[in-house]
Order: C-alpha cells, then structure tokens, then sequence
C-alpha cells in the first residue's frame, strides 16, 4: 500500500482501518504484526498453503474494495500485495530467514504488477 500519497494522517487511517480488518480475520492461535511502514506479518499455525493464500486473496479483495476520502472531496482506494510462504510444521527455520523470503516474495508481487498475492509453498 503507498497511502501516505494523501497524508500521513490519512496514511495512518488506512493503516488502522487494515489492521482492524486484519483482526477480525484471524483466529486465537495466529499472529498480526506491523513490521514496519506499511508492511505486516501474518503467522498462521495449522494453516496449509491454500488456506494462508486463501485469507490473503480475501483481505486483499476486501481492502481493495474500501473508498477513502482524501480530505479534497475525492475517493480514493488502496491495493495491497502480499507474499505468502509455507512451511511444514516440523521444519525449524530461523525467523529472520523466514523474513528476507517473505520480503521476496512480497517484492515478486510488487514487480509482477502489484495487487497480488504470491504463494512459495515448502510444505511439502
């Protein structure tokens, strides 16, 4: 999401109002952090590759269907995108590893065109 194009006030808006659809989405045993900026982590335990791409599909749509006011009497709505990766349940991979191929994937998304969600399974 670039939101600050209309302010940093209507940045943090947009930011809130993700964060509570975000809430409202997940369950006791996930995990929602802002990692910084405009950018979060969703760690979702017993989810398998469909179902973590599935919510990220899902929050993606929902946000993107969500109109702003810019403070100048337009609309203005937001897209997000997302990379998702999976691994089994058994699989001991240091966090920050975990980060940079999150970052990666995220990045992929942005290069392919924005708006997308992006899936590298290793669950397998």
């Amino acid at each position: 999401m670039a939101i600050n194009t209309y302010g940093h006030l209507k940045g943090d808006e947009v930011l809130q109002v993700f964060a509570r659809l975000l809430s409202a989405r997940i369950r006791s045993t996930d995990l929602a952090a802002r990692i910084g900026g405009e950018e979060f982590v969703v760690l979702l335990p017993e989810t398998d590759a469909r179902g973590a791409r599935k919510l990220a599909e899902s929050l993606r749509n929902q946000l993107e269907n969500l109109r702003f006011e810019s403070g100048d009497g337009r609309d203005f709505s937001v897209t997000m995108s997302a990379g998702v990766i999976t691994r089994h349940s058994n699989s001991l991979v240091p966090f920050r590893e975990l980060m940079v191929e999150l970052d990666e994937m995220l990045y992929m998304a942005k290069r392919g065109g924005r708006n997308q969600v992006v899936l590298n399974d290793m669950s397998v």
